[in-house]
């Protein structure tokens, strides 16, 4: 049998695979990609955007699957611009119409931005309304510093005190919430004619919130640094005033008080308990703030030094 030789020209005809010279499997165009990245895409609730044009009718906006947020980015506008009024009615329209949905929307920093408005207005009772409107828990620090802000300024001590406690288990070197206290403090001596054990107090918190602020890491902005002299003034002013209660005479039968008086273990617990439950009294008479510092704490705030009295003076 003789062998025939291949022909080089000669193309495979079998297999399962029939491959020409139009077949090449590393040139073929891929499949367009589904995700497009909009690079004109433009926010519709701009300040100078629909949100601010002559009528704004939030039920049609609710029937749109964005519209909410659209109406809840408004409200955040209107609040930023300081236009408190319109923000206010806003935040009524989104509360009525989110309560109709299937699925009503968390409401709680709506309520809340209400609340702020309201004590923008002076409305006090009113932000108390706000406030409490949301059914579901809030456990952020805001909260519990506004809630308890907003209990005191409508002379719901207690409920007030309470809330600040929660904030300072938080944030426990808050120059701000022990200026909230000592206010309280001095409204509860102010409002009901107390004894002046409450007033000890007011001022022991608020020497511990001149001392937090004195010790509290600020940026060193101007702005920053004008915050810081506004909110020292502020505080040695008030301080000085409340201490000259204890060496002006008040009466004949009362000569006054001298400085060395503000000394929490000179304080009547009984005095204090009569305005607060028993637990509270013992808490703001025993804790650092009350006692006006930290005699055994390792978190101590240290003594002021050069620097911070320099930036308070400016």
């Amino acid at each position: 049998m003789t062998d025939q030789p291949v022909q080089e020209d000669s193309s495979e005809s079998h297999g399962i695979f029939q491959f020409d010279d139009s077949d090449d499997l590393f040139e073929q165009t891929p499949k367009r990609n589904r995700h497009v990245i909009d690079t004109d895409f433009a926010a519709r609730a701009l300040p100078r955007g629909w949100l601010l044009g002559a009528s704004l009718d939030v039920s049609a906006r609710f029937g749109e699957k964005l519209g909410p947020n659209q109406i809840i980015n408004g409200i955040e506008i209107l609040y930023l611009q300081r236009k408190y009024e319109e923000c206010l009615g806003l935040v009524a329209e989104f509360v009525k119409h989110n309560a109709a949905r299937p699925k009503p929307i968390q409401i709680k920093e709506i309520c809340e931005i209400g609340a702020r408005c309201c004590l923008r207005l002076g409305r006090n009772e009113e932000a108390l309304a706000w406030i409490e409107k949301p059914a579901e828990p809030n456990r952020e620090p805001g909260y519990y510093f506004l809630i308890a802000q907003i209990y005191r300024l409508n002379h719901h001590f207690i409920k007030s005190l309470t809330c600040y406690r929660e904030y300072l288990h938080i944030r426990s070197n808050d120059y701000l919430a022990w200026k909230e206290i000592a206010l309280l403090f001095h409204s509860i001596y102010e409002s009901k004619q107390a004894s002046r054990d409450l007033l000890v107090i007011a001022v022991l918190s608020m020497r511990y919130s001149y001392r937090l602020l004195l010790r509290s890491p600020r940026p060193s902005t101007v702005f920053s640094q004008a915050n810081l002299r506004k909110e020292g003034a502020f505080i040695e002013s008030t301080t000085q005033a409340w201490e000259a209660v204890f060496v002006v005479p008040q009466d004949n039968q009362d000569p006054g008080r001298s400085l060395d008086d503000i000394d929490v273990a000179k304080v009547d617990r009984e005095a204090i308990r009569v305005h607060l439950n028993e637990d509270l009294a013992d808490w703001i008479i025993s804790c650092s703030g009350g006692n006006g510092g930290y005699e055994n704490d390792d978190n101590a705030p240290e003594e002021e030094d050069d620097e911070d009295l320099a930036a308070l003076e400016g």
